[in-house]
């Protein structure tokens, strides 16, 4: 069932604020990165607006600095493969865990339905999947308003729309059957988000270090944008001339979803490489274990998971030729692995960027975690003498 939206634009102000040309340079972008010092991502998304707002784009922002806000702009002007008329076209609602259940997601959405509605637009779309995305808005919240598939894609996006008065977008017929002739790792993106550059670099260091060819491509005008091969909202991957994804590859060492791009990254790889890496990831597990959002079986893991890696002892003692290693490559590994998959996205990223100097000059070793590993020790001994002897 569709949910009403019969509110006054004045009504919605509460709270909120638009940015706009007087006020960009100061107000917060309510993006999850946290840094006191300029960040290239954020600077480069101010630029990007600044440019953006003179053709109508609308960013709309808790007053606060919180990751609540919605972003949206005329479809004629949005950079994506999608065509229509008087439309607008929404690239983000993002409503962080930590405010979510206070009405703010709905706000914001009455908030563009009544803009569009008051400035006669035709309808509102938006991105989505068969099934949801992870950098994609969500698509069950959108439907509750009337939003529905209006077009697909053959790998699974599909174009949602609510329509005012019957007529409907759809994808350019670019984007519907995303192919190139590249076979090599092949990025498209903007500076939509601030996440972008961080992505870029990521891609980039761990390319240059694994040997693995790669071609980045910056969408920098309307026109490309419009003619791009893939559905896009700010970044499009493709591997072996195929199109893969519309998630940011923030975090290359962990591509949870991109099961084509993992096998790139096994053919690279040695598996101690991999273990080494994943390992890299256990200060921001440090840090999702006392955040409040993190979900209480991740919290056990993860619990299991610092505790065996600050301990000053090792389950299998290094000294032990061959399996002595074990626990270095594959035990605390894994341990790591499950965690990260247990821990949301979104909890993962806001940590992940804090955690970037945390124990630069090593783990803290805690003697008092080394109990457990000693009194599994004790037991084993016990078996293997109560095997032996009685």
């Amino acid at each position: 069932m569709n949910w009403s939206v019969n509110l006054n634009m004045e009504n919605l102000n509460t709270d909120f604020v638009n940015l706009t040309a007087e006020n960009l340079a100061n107000e917060h972008l309510c993006c999850i990165i946290r840094s006191k010092k300029p960040h290239q991502g954020i600077e480069a998304k101010r630029q990007w607006l600044s440019e953006r707002m003179k053709e109508g784009h609308v960013f709309r922002k808790l007053n606060a600095k919180a990751v609540v806000f919605i972003e949206y702009a005329p479809l004629e002007t949005a950079w994506v493969p999608i065509t229509g008329d008087n439309y607008y076209y929404i690239y983000c609602l993002w409503v962080d865990s930590s405010y979510k259940g206070k009405g703010y997601g709905k706000s914001l959405m009455e908030y563009c339905i009544s803009d569009a509605k008051e400035k006669g637009k035709s309808g509102i779309c938006m991105l989505g999947a068969k099934k949801q995305k992870a950098w994609l808005t969500d698509q069950s919240f959108a439907k509750k308003y009337g939003f529905e598939a209006v077009d697909t894609t053959e790998n699974g996006y599909e174009l949602l729309a609510l329509s005012f008065d019957g007529t409907t977008p759809k994808f350019a017929p670019n984007a519907k059957t995303p192919k190139i002739e590249n076979r090599e790792l092949t990025i498209y993106y903007d500076m939509q988000c601030p996440f972008v550059l961080q992505g870029i670099e990521t891609v980039k260091q761990y390319c240059k270090m694994n040997d693995v060819p790669v071609s980045l491509i910056q969408v920098d005008t309307l026109q490309k944008a419009k003619e791009l091969p893939c559905v896009f909202n700010n970044w499009g991957v493709f591997y072996k001339g195929n199109f893969e994804t519309v998630n940011l590859l923030l975090d290359v060492n962990n591509l949870k979803n991109d099961t084509k791009i993992r096998i790139c990254k096994r053919k690279y790889m040695t598996f101690k490489e991999r273990a080494k890496k994943l390992k890299e990831n256990i200060p921001t597990v440090f840090l999702a274990l006392k955040d409040k959002d993190t979900p209480v079986s991740a919290k056990i893991l993860a619990g299991i998971t610092i505790g065996y890696a600050l301990s000053p002892i090792d389950l299998i003692p290094d000294f032990i030729p061959v399996i002595g290693y074990l626990d270095d490559i594959i035990i605390l590994p894994i341990l790591t692995a499950l965690t990260i998959k247990l821990i949301p996205a979104d909890v993962w990223e806001r940590n992940r960027e804090i955690s970037k100097d945390l124990w630069k000059d090593d783990k803290p070793k805690k003697w008092y975690l080394a109990i457990p590993i000693i009194l599994v020790w004790l037991l084993t001994a016990c078996l293997i003498i109560k095997a032996i002897f009685f």
